[in-house]
């Protein structure tokens, strides 16, 4: 009787840790599958593809719904020519020029900027949000500097 009870004892030992051994593997699966989760986003491309061209396909929708009912107003698109006066009116200009400045429409202030290069009436403060301008669309130091000493002489 003794010998059963090894036997038992015995295979009721391994089992157990072999219950043992499959929690571990368990718990190192879910923990590789949360850091690569984690680290590359989700681990079903094709799920996520899927809704990804869905979302595509709404917003595409959602834009031709607006262009066919008319909602997009051709006047109200900036040509990018508007702040520039035709005429050469440096006053014009200079104004059009703080305006622009103070809404950030830094384009717009290098644009009339080319206008203003010939002129004389430039003041202080307009060359300097004229350099901001330049600086804020990444100008190298070097072209700024050729702009003003080419403006200064």
């Amino acid at each position: 009787m003794s010998g059963v009870l090894e036997v038992f004892a015995f295979i009721s030992s391994e089992a157990f840790n072999l219950v043992c051994a499959a929690k571990t593997e368990l718990a190192l699966f879910c923990l590789a599958f949360a850091a690569h989760h984690f680290l590359f986003g989700s681990a079903f491309p094709r799920v996520l593809k899927g809704c990804r061209e869905q979302n595509r396909r709404a917003a595409n929708k959602k834009v031709d719904r607006y262009a066919a009912a008319g909602k997009v107003a051709q006047e109200n698109i900036d040509d990018g020519d508007s702040d520039v006066p035709l005429d050469g009116d440096d006053a014009q200009a200079l104004r059009n020029l703080a305006t622009a400045y103070q809404r950030n429409d830094h384009r717009g202030v290098l644009r009339l900027w080319m206008s203003l290069k010939k002129s004389e009436k430039l003041s202080a403060t307009a060359l300097a949000q004229v350099v901001e301008a330049m600086q804020r669309f990444k100008k190298d130091s070097a072209a700024i500097i050729g702009e003003v000493k080419g403006y200064l002489k």
